[in-house]
């Protein structure tokens, strides 16, 4: 009797498999994942990429980028090391190897004559590496400042105006990190909110902002679950994190007090005139719009496309030159969001197709982007359909 119901039960799944397969004719295909034909990517995830702009592909997976203050140097942050580009034209200039990175925190400190990056492994221990950058912009020794053995965990990085002071976001200290630039030494930690990933400094507006992608510190009654070390709100029914928050530091007293944003909140961007701040929430589809005098809050949708797909998972923003537009990286979509303002509001005006997962953007010294995407455009190693997790372009 068993094997007639288990035989029947596959029948039946077969027949109906038969059947969709002929409604939905034009979804079959045997194509293979990697390039095609027409020079269009087809990636894992079913999406085709074709990404605008000129592409250039090198080994690794990029996860963050800066240009120094004139702009003419690109600093990329890859798996195991820095790559230095010319920022005009893209030609690399040079490789710098470093411990394993983090998956964002790299700048360059005013003066151009050092970059920051953060360093980290599984289980620590973790340190910023320092590398010399000489008067003609080339890449020297490095020199580290060796961190607590709790694996702190160093992610964001920014600098006061005048260089003088380091700020690290310690992701699983749930501290901002106030660091002597010159002395190389932590001076002070700030409490932040849980798994602190971006910092941005507007110093007209005297405070420094920090994402939060666990969102607010657990308090009495809340549904928690450990985190690396860490208790974090957790929704009870779905086991993620519930809030997202930007952590508002003054400057001058350094005293923190927490904005609610969306989901997990990743990179910042700063508005020329610093009076705005916009913030990328990767799991709520948005962008967050903080004035930064008042901290009133505007959100924009990012929708994914087509529509009911998994999401757009924006990670990343920067201003446009006249502040007029916000770009945003949205890994889910493979695009970059571009939001105008529109009277007092801002408003989604289109996307632009980049490559696999764009994780970072600059805006160059002509108005134009530099976008990493961590996977490049998906190629594979024997072009044969196969693909491996673990290999990066």
């Amino acid at each position: 009797m068993r094997k007639a119901i288990l035989l029947f039960v596959c029948s039946a799944a077969a027949a109906l498999v038969a059947y969709e397969a002929g409604v939905f004719s034009i979804l079959k295909s045997d194509a293979r994942i990697g390039r095609q034909a027409d020079g269009v990517h087809l990636v894992p995830t079913n999406q085709l990429l074709r990404p605008w702009g000129e592409q250039t592909l090198f080994p690794g997976r990029p996860v963050d980028l800066a240009f120094d203050s004139n702009k003419r140097v690109l600093a990329i942050l890859n798996w195991r090391g820095v790559l230095f580009a010319d920022a005009s034209s893209g030609a690399r200039l040079a490789e710098v190897k470093t411990l394993a990175t983090s998956y964002t925190g790299v700048a360059f400190r005013p003066g151009d004559r050092e970059l920051w990056v953060s360093e980290t492994s599984r289980n620590g221990p973790d340190s910023i590496a320092i590398i010399e950058i000489d008067e003609l912009g080339r890449a020297g020794k490095i020199d580290r400042i060796k961190l607590a053995e709790n694996h702190p965990l160093p992610a964001g990085i920014a600098f006061s105006v005048d260089g003088a002071t380091a700020y690290v976001a310690f992701s699983r200290s749930n501290t901002l990190a106030v660091v002597d630039a010159a002395g190389r030494r932590v001076a002070r930690e700030i409490p932040v909110g849980m798994a602190p990933f971006g910092v941005a400094v507007a110093a007209k507006a005297d405070k420094i902002f920090v994402t939060n992608r666990g969102g607010r510190g657990p308090a009495a009654g809340d549904t928690t679950a450990p985190s690396s070390g860490t208790d974090v709100v957790t929704d009870a029914r779905t086991g993620s994190t519930p809030t997202g928050t930007v952590t508002v530091i003054d400057l001058a007293s350094l005293a923190p007090r927490e904005v609610a944003v969306g989901l997990a909140p990743s990179h910042m961007a700063l508005s020329p005139d610093q009076k705005t701040l916009a913030v990328a929430n990767g799991h709520s589809d948005s962008v967050s719009l903080l004035d930064t005098a008042t901290l009133r809050k505007t959100d924009v949708a990012m929708p994914s496309y087509p529509e009911g797909s998994a999401g757009s998972l924006p990670v990343s923003a920067v201003f446009a030159a006249d502040g007029k537009m916000v770009y945003v990286a949205c890994g889910g979509i493979n695009a970059i969001a571009v939001v105008t303002a529109r009277g007092q509001g801002w408003a989604l005006a289109g996307t632009l197709p980049t490559g696999y997962f764009p994780s970072a953007l600059a805006l160059g010294p002509e108005g134009a982007l530099r976008v990493v995407s961590i996977k490049g455009n998906a190629n594979t190693a024997d072009s044969k359909g196969t693909f491996n997790s673990r290999q990066y372009e």
